[in-house]
């Protein structure tokens, strides 16, 4: 056989091989065997890419996250379902710029330079975070009614049918949700779809500090709720506007007058 074929025959077998192995687990030296959280958290590292593991191998999942890590967690999740041909969308790039400057200035608080800036453009970009007055608080712990709500604004903007229907009310052991509590369609929405619960009280505790655990099931359920709602159909979701008078950008990138 020639030297050619012998390569092509090698380096056939050896793409097949990889394929065909299982992938193997992270190892994390502080995710407990048989957490609960455990396959949600490799899900979400592995193979949906929306975390990396700390230096030094630690998920740290009991530890709460800010705002920040949230708009990069939900970046990559955007950016999961872009790859795998899920959604289709498309980021003006006016529109990116006028966001990034709502910002920086006009009395925003995003620093010049952050690792998660990128992220939180993007997201501004599609209308799928806010921020009151400019000021986006990425410091800010995240609690458990904000990680509902950011959630329930992802799959809205996707416009998934499950989505659409009337939800019930909250059975009558969740007695800590107001019922005029700004999140609480948020709430009720995920609850019916599995994406969060409630605790061994039948209490949601929205008002307590969301932790990493908490983050990588959600994210990985809605995930999955999004690809099994439209296995073969691909997403395009609708953008919003940005206002004329925000538009209105100059060569330096400053708005003009």
């Amino acid at each position: 056989m020639p030297r050619n074929q012998l390569f092509n025959l090698a380096l056939s077998t050896a793409l097949l091989v990889q394929i065909c192995l299982p992938v193997q687990a992270l190892h994390l030296v502080d995710l407990p065997e048989g957490h609960p959280a455990a396959p949600a958290v490799q899900k979400a590292i592995q193979r949906y890419q929306l975390f990396e593991a700390y230096p030094d191998q630690t998920f740290r999942g009991e530890a709460p996250f800010t705002r920040y890590q949230l708009a990069q967690a939900s970046f990559q999740m955007l950016r999961y379902l872009q790859a795998s041909k899920k959604i289709q969308i498309e980021t003006p790039l006016l529109q990116f710029g006028a966001y990034r400057i709502l910002l920086q200035e006009n009395g925003g608080d995003l620093p010049k330079r952050h690792w998660a800036i990128g992220a939180i453009q993007e997201l501004f970009a599609h209308g799928l975070i806010s921020a009151e007055d400019n000021k986006f608080q990425g410091p800010l712990k995240v609690n458990r009614y904000a990680l509902a709500a950011q959630i329930y604004r992802f799959l809205n903007w996707l416009n998934l049918e499950p989505l659409k229907t009337e939800t019930s009310a909250l059975p009558p052991f969740a007695t800590d949700i107001p019922a005029q509590h700004w999140a609480r369609p948020a709430v009720e929405s995920l609850l019916e779809q599995g994406i969060l619960t409630l605790n061994s009280q039948g209490r949601f505790q929205g008002d307590q500090p969301a932790n990493g655990y908490e983050l990588a099931s959600s994210l990985v359920k809605a995930i999955e709720l999004i690809e099994k709602s439209s296995p073969r159909e691909t997403l395009r979701p609708q953008d919003p506007h940005l206002p004329v008078s925000r538009a209105q950008i100059r060569r330096d990138g400053r708005f003009l007058p």
